[in-house]
């Protein structure tokens, strides 16, 4: 007889960027979430980017409750960095010829390293490139940009996960008008989303693994959507801590966050995601 049982997740991820060699990795999901399998709106009828609002089905995944800090991200900078396997083709090529050791805010005194608070902010001037190869090296992904709206929503269909109130905004994420515009704030100090999730509607934008078009909800298909085939950016969400227009924070609003795959300013950063798959023994 067959017991299943709950090893955290197994995922299969390439053993390198560039092989078709597979491998199974164990992650340890003490800090990620559940999000279950299952139907939700998608979009709103607010912005023609967001239009139309569609249901959409996903698979069950695993999420970050936290962004990517710079203590984790620390971790990888000593341990993997350097580690072609770890990075796509492009972005490997990309820190090869530009000679990249680390992301573009890492020794500044607000945002970086040697920031007050430093292992708990959220890691900013993160390339997607370098998202991807922590992601990967990590035994994770970035989330889809279905993922991450599912995840934020939080079971809420409203402008925000906790509805429509946008006066409530401050107590849960950081943003300009409680922070005087200044710099980002440790991960976690504000009330989580009721799927105890920190951070979704501000602190950094968070990358997420989809290529971004204007109209790609127009034609995306209902299951497990993993955007445009191919692009010039890649989507962000989230809103950051210097965006002061509340309507850049709803769980809908999406972003590109004015940069290439090989760029990251002071006000992004990225959570993991992973795939959650049931595991049987006899």
């Amino acid at each position: 007889m067959k017991k299943m049982l709950l090893l955290g997740f197994i995922i299969f991820i390439s053993a390198t960027a560039n092989s078709a060699d597979k491998y199974a990795v164990y992650v340890d999901t003490a800090n990620m979430v559940l999000i279950p399998a299952g139907e939700f709106l998608m979009g709103s009828d607010k912005c023609e980017v967001e239009k139309p609002p569609h249901k959409v089905y996903l698979d069950a995944y695993y999420i970050d409750k936290y962004e990517v800090t710079n203590g984790a991200y620390k971790v990888f900078l000593d341990a993997g960095y350097n580690n072609s396997a770890y990075w796509t083709i492009a972005g490997w090529e990309w820190k090869k010829n530009n000679n990249v050791t680390k992301p573009s805010y890492w020794n500044n005194p607000t945002f970086g390293y040697n920031a007050t608070n430093r292992l708990k902010l959220p890691v900013v001037g993160v390339s997607w490139y370098e998202a991807y190869a922590y992601a990967n090296w990590a035994g994770k992904r970035l989330p889809t940009e279905a993922e991450w709206e599912k995840a934020c929503r939080a079971g809420s269909t409203g402008k925000y996960c906790f509805g429509n109130n946008q006066s409530k905004l401050g107590d849960y994420a950081w943003y300009y008008w409680n922070l005087n515009g200044k710099r980002t704030r440790p991960v976690g100090q504000k009330k989580p989303n009721a799927w105890s999730i920190y951070d979704m509607h501000g602190n950094v934008l968070e990358w997420c693994a989809d290529w971004y078009d204007d109209n790609y909800y127009k034609n995306s298909p209902n299951k497990n959507p993993q955007g445009p085939d191919s692009g010039k950016c890649h989507v962000a969400r989230g809103g950051a801590w210097g965006y002061g227009y509340t309507d850049f924070f709803t769980s809908t609003n999406r972003d590109w966050a004015g940069f290439g795959s090989d760029s990251g300013g002071y006000d992004v950063g990225f959570r993991c995601a992973c795939n959650y798959v049931r595991c049987w023994q006899d």
